[in-house]
């Protein structure tokens, strides 16, 4: 990246092609086809940074309830004709909630301004990594708005 004049460096994180300057901030990334896309906002147009971390919990008590549901169904009535199914049925339905469970966490970290939006995505990067990012963007912007 080459640098405006007076432009320095704050923060790079490589594995998310993140650059941060006293100016700007700009992602750059591959897509699946090797094409290559770049993103870059100025720190004076930045109206947003969110971390996001939501989850369907609902899911989770529904296949908490349908587990304990099997295991009540195989224990009190095991010697009738279809609790083998039933408990059965009961376990996969849980499996399955806990699957949807994991599949409609969503996380992420947002970069935003009128025009564009910088998209973080957190699979190899802790939170705490977030929370940096997060400041140093914050931080660099006070400052400049102070010069």
């Amino acid at each position: 990246m080459e640098t405006f004049e007076h432009e320095k460096m704050i923060l790079s994180n490589s594995k998310k092609g993140i650059t941060l300057t006293n100016y700007r901030i700009r992602q750059e990334q591959k897509d699946f086809f090797g094409d290559v896309i770049l993103k870059s906002i100025m720190l004076e147009h930045v109206t947003s940074c969110v971390y996001v971390r939501e989850s369907n919990k609902k899911y989770l008590i529904i296949a908490v309830l349908s587990f304990l549901s099997g295991v009540f169904v195989n224990s009190q009535y095991n010697l009738r004709g279809y609790a083998d199914e039933l408990s059965a049925l009961l376990y996969l339905t849980g499996t399955g909630f806990i699957a949807a469970y994991f599949l409609t966490t969503k996380k992420g970290a947002f970069i935003s301004s009128p025009s564009a939006q910088i998209v973080i995505d957190t699979i190899g990067i802790t939170r705490q990594e977030l929370y940096k990012l997060i400041d140093k963007v914050e931080e660099t912007i006070v400052q400049q708005k102070k010069s």
